[in-house]
């Protein structure tokens, strides 16, 4: 069964479990530096881009040797050859372990570790040091986050959120490095990564780049994607001031999980509406929040992130697939599509 999540340093992580096949998990009682937090999150590692080659079929070298009449000697100096070059690809790869990562083109540009790293610290200002940090599937993809000096205040909500700056980058050709701007929730620690209208959470800056020299472009877009969290803590409050009743969080859950009109008994619809509509009513981690809209977003989100049935598969354990669901997947559309059907209502 393969792992998403394969290294881990931080705090307890915001999804429930950790793969119990992860080669290294580290939990901070602290916040640490970006050389300190490689170390502890075992990302201080190096990858290199090396040449694809392919050498002759053994089984058709030894059945053209017998046909011929040759002896052990020529067929083990016809295998041994200059094997062929892969033009066009080259392979990404772990220099600690030699681990495949991925195929690229040749123009491609490699963003250590280290580098995100410094961009890091250069980026995310004094007084703000690394929070958590980690791998997912085999080193293909590496992730740091970091606390920033900036507190958002939602009325009516008795905890805190704070302010991340996370980057994010694959080594794999498929993933670009992002920067993301993103509150979390410290007491229930939902992961809100939303697409609120007006202002950009996420810059991304392609591997055909060299994004060490564009820092100062980088800084800039960050500056503005800062909006992002006026925005967010404008759209909190704002949903604040909608009371909502369990009649109409009943109604928002039909929207938000939709019946499949070809399933005869929609028993894990029905589950999963009842499953956010107990959040809302009665979750401890929403104590002293009204009933409003706000409360609803908060029930969704901690239903995604805690709640919500995962299971393991043939490919991945449910603690990686959640963590997963929550950095890109499942858990993040849903809780875009929740805060989509509730600022209308403001």
């Amino acid at each position: 069964m393969g792992d998403q999540v394969e290294t881990f340093a931080g705090p307890t992580p915001w999804w429930a479990g950790i793969s119990p096949t992860a080669k290294s998990m580290v939990i901070l009682d602290k916040n640490l530096t970006g050389d300190e937090m490689l170390k502890a999150a075992s990302l201080d590692w190096t990858v290199s881009k090396r040449p694809l080659v392919y050498g002759k079929d053994p089984s058709k070298v030894i059945a053209d040797a017998d046909a011929a009449g040759l002896d052990m000697e020529a067929v083990e100096a016809a295998l041994k050859e200059t094997p062929f070059e892969v033009p066009n690809f080259v392979a990404t790869v772990r220099d600690s372990d030699d681990a495949y990562l991925g195929l690229v083109t040749p123009t491609y540009q490699i963003v250590q570790n280290s580098i995100l790293a410094e961009l890091g610290d250069a980026l995310k200002g004094a007084g703000a040091d690394w929070h958590t940090a980690g791998s997912l599937y085999g080193g293909r993809v590496v992730w740091l986050q970091a606390q920033i000096e900036r507190e958002l205040f939602i009325n009516g909500d008795p905890s805190k959120y704070a302010a991340y700056l996370l980057i994010r980058a694959g080594h794999d050709g498929n993933h670009p490095v992002d920067f993301v701007n993103t509150p979390q929730r410290v007491v229930c620690a939902n992961t809100m990564t939303l697409a609120i209208d007006g202002a950009k959470a996420r810059i991304s800056l392609r591997h055909t780049t060299n994004v060490a020299n564009r820092l100062d472009e980088v800084a800039k877009a960050l500056g503005m994607a800062n909006q992002y969290l006026d925005r967010f803590e404008e759209v909190a409050n704002q949903l604040t001031t909608v009371p909502m009743s369990l009649t109409d969080i009943a109604a928002f859950t039909e929207k938000l999980i939709p019946s499949n009109p070809q399933a005869e008994h929609a028993y894990r619809t029905e589950k999963q509406r009842q499953e956010i509509i107990a959040l809302f009513s009665a979750s401890t981690t929403l104590d002293g929040v009204p009933f409003t809209a706000y409360r609803a977003f908060q029930a969704v989100a901690e239903w995604t992130d805690h709640v919500a049935t995962i299971n393991d598969t043939k490919s991945a354990y449910a603690a990686d697939r959640r963590a997963d669901s929550i950095l890109d997947g499942n858990a993040f559309a849903v809780k875009t599509a929740a805060l989509k059907l509730l600022t209308p209502r403001i």
